[in-house]
């Protein structure tokens, strides 16, 4: 049995009933929990579901919350590129570092 949720921080006793809906929660992670489904078949159900999941919250939004989240994603990946350039010029320092440190201890060695 599942006790109701009770909350006394506003000075005075509340207490909430309980949901009608007596069953759990769904969410896309429980196709793991069928154990007659094989691994393969439950990831592509678990893809499925995930993604059934990311398009209704999406058909729900506001057109301008669908727009700032769109440039939200466009803002990241734009990050990530840059973030990508920056190790690609770090790595060609080093590389270029390296390649004079031992051209420097040839010379000396000789």
């Amino acid at each position: 049995m599942k006790l109701p949720a009770v909350s006394g921080s506003s000075g005075k006793l509340t207490v909430a009933r309980p949901s009608k809906e007596e069953g759990e929660a769904w969410y896309p992670g429980r196709v793991f929990g069928d154990e007659t489904l094989s691994y393969e078949e439950a990831m592509v159900q678990y893809v499925a579901d995930s993604d059934v999941k990311t398009s209704n919250i999406e058909a729900e939004m506001s057109p301008e919350a669908a727009e700032r989240k769109r440039a939200k994603e466009e803002k990241g990946a734009a990050l990530r590129r840059a973030e990508e350039e920056l190790k690609v010029q770090r790595r060609q320092v080093r590389e270029q570092r390296q390649q004079e440190d031992s051209e420097w201890q040839g010379q000396w060695a000789e």
